[in-house]
């Protein structure tokens, strides 16, 4: 590189840093001359939002994106549930780890329910972290890679001479250009093939290992985090719903008209179910203008039950069983291989017995399980509509399941 073009560049780079220009407010290259920059005009600072800027990286395959305003903020999205186990913020820490972005620059945001854009969305089995951390490397390495495109087009230097780090793409004369300064032409940069691109080695993570609150922390220790319970609409009523002690049973009858005149009580009813145990089980309703009224009228309720059709099981039952196969092999053989029975009857082996129990303890999640449902009957000739607020482990299922009721 020329002497000439390299205090160029240095000139540009300090300007950049010094009025944190964006791209579309950054400079006018004229073109090139002798091999050197020709810097046109140098252009007035024009702020541009998060919002006037198209999504950096957006895709199914990338299961999330990212946005990057001029002013140097980074907004994050984390597609699944957070249900405490930490993936809010976690999945959008893989992604700042391969950006090369410092973490205080990064804001996290819930995305929408979108399954076109954002992939698969759940949480369940200890399994997010586990299916998705090469999804979020690959978006932060190919967020990394448009951005360092940008630097290299504006700089006019080969690609790969430079770096990212601490929310910077620098070059490896020293050269800087902040994120934000490249944002908007940054979302104007290919997307990389995802087999091209080349992930940090763990030993340089700076990010990834660190001690970092969860995003969510603040709001929630000071109390002012929504939770699904929380949700409050005009008019709204209340219900609490009894299903069978026994999963599978049916509801046969109830003391429906004492539970209606009780106080505070709009409504009771017996609900089928729709045959599958695991969405909506046979049960009674009972709808009031309180969770007093609806509570109170729960422990009053009488309901006939019919189980023939419902599960058996038993933690009694489970334990008897287990207490006789620690007797004795198995019914089925899964592994046939040496002579088992041969090296446990051989005086020179010593055998180790032992039976250990745990107790059953219910799945149940801190907050007590609950949704809200705002209907709108359509007016006009416009169609009804309905609104919800769910606290699930699959909240891409609700969607559907609510189209299905309405058609």
């Amino acid at each position: 590189m020329s002497k000439e073009k390299n205090n160029l560049l240095q000139e540009v780079s300090q300007a950049l840093q010094q009025e944190s220009i964006s791209r579309r407010g950054f400079l006018k290259l004229g073109g090139i001359a002798g091999g050197g920059l020709v810097l046109a005009t140098m252009m007035p600072q024009q702020t541009v939002s998060a919002a006037e800027l198209p999504t950096l990286v957006g895709s199914g395959e990338l299961n999330a994106f990212i946005q990057i305003a001029s002013d140097g903020t980074i907004t994050i999205y984390s597609a699944n549930p957070e249900m405490g186990q930490g993936i809010k913020t976690a999945l959008p820490m893989i992604i700042a780890e391969e950006m090369g972005a410092k973490w205080s620059d990064v804001k996290v945001l819930q995305s929408p329910i979108d399954t076109e854009k954002f992939g698969s969305q759940w949480t369940g089995g200890s399994m997010v972290i586990p299916t998705n951390f090469n999804r979020m490397r690959k978006l932060g390495a190919s967020a990394r890679e448009m951005l360092i495109g940008a630097a290299a087009e504006t700089m006019e230097l080969p690609h790969a001479e430079f770096r990212t780090e601490n929310s910077e793409v620098i070059h490896q004369a020293g050269q800087k250009l902040t994120f934000g300064q490249l944002a908007a032409l940054a979302v104007e940069q290919p997307v990389p093939d995802e087999d091209s691109l080349t992930f940090k080695d763990p030993d340089e993570y700076t990010i990834i290992g660190t001690s970092i609150s969860g995003v969510d922390n603040f709001l929630i220790v000071t109390g002012q985090a929504m939770f699904g319970i929380d949700v409050r609409v005009p008019d709204m009523l209340y219900a609490a719903f009894q299903k069978c002690p026994a999963i599978g049973g049916k509801a046969v009858s109830a003391n429906l008209q004492e539970i209606k005149e009780l106080p505070g009580i709009v409504d009771a009813f017996i609900i089928d179910g729709n045959g599958r145990v695991e969405q909506l089980m046979s049960g009674v309703a009972i709808v009031g203008d309180s969770t007093w009224s609806v509570f109170d009228a729960k422990r009053k309720l009488q309901v006939k039950w019919d189980e023939s059709s419902a599960s058996r099981d038993s933690w009694t039952g489970l334990i008897e069983q287990a207490s006789t196969l620690k007797n004795g092999p198995g019914r089925n053989v899964v592994v046939d291989k040496g002579n088992v029975s041969a090296e446990f009857d051989n005086e020179n082996n010593k055998v180790i017995e032992g039976y250990y129990t745990y107790p059953f303890v219910s799945h149940l999640c801190l907050e007590p399980m609950n949704c809200t449902a705002s209907y709108v009957a359509g007016k006009g000739g416009t169609r009804d509509s309905i609104e919800m607020w769910v606290p699930t482990q699959g909240p891409m299922s609700i969607a559907p399941a609510m189209k299905e009721l309405f058609n």
